[in-house]
């Protein structure tokens, strides 16, 4: 991966994680790696965990999915491992957020 192209999906990240501390989510973590898959963002609000795949694109073409079935499903297993650490959480969910340049979207639970 370039530095470019790295440095834009990290800022893509950053504009998500502001989207959800204004929301009223607390970042636990950006990044993190599990067993299973590295997760974008992993945020807390309350009882609730929530990991965030977070995906930025300068355009979106039409008809190609952000996201792959195995994506989603390590995504799953990744917040099942996190689900037995962290006790506190009640629920856990799994989201995406994607940015076409700099215009966010959430998408809501995969």
């Amino acid at each position: 991966m370039t530095r470019e192209r790295s440095r834009f999906g990290a800022q893509g990240e950053l504009l998500a994680a502001a989207s959800y501390v204004l929301r009223g989510h607390r970042i636990l973590g950006r990044r993190v790696k599990t067993p299973a898959a590295e997760v974008d963002l992993v945020c807390r609000r309350g009882t609730r965990l929530v990991l965030v795949e977070v995906k930025r694109r300068r355009s979106a073409p039409r008809g190609v999915p952000w996201v792959t079935v195995e994506q989603t499903d390590r995504l799953y297993a990744a917040a099942e491992w996190l689900r037995r650490r962290e006790r506190w959480a009640q629920v856990v969910g799994v989201e995406l957020v994607t940015i076409e340049g700099w215009r966010l979207r959430h998408r809501g639970s995969l």
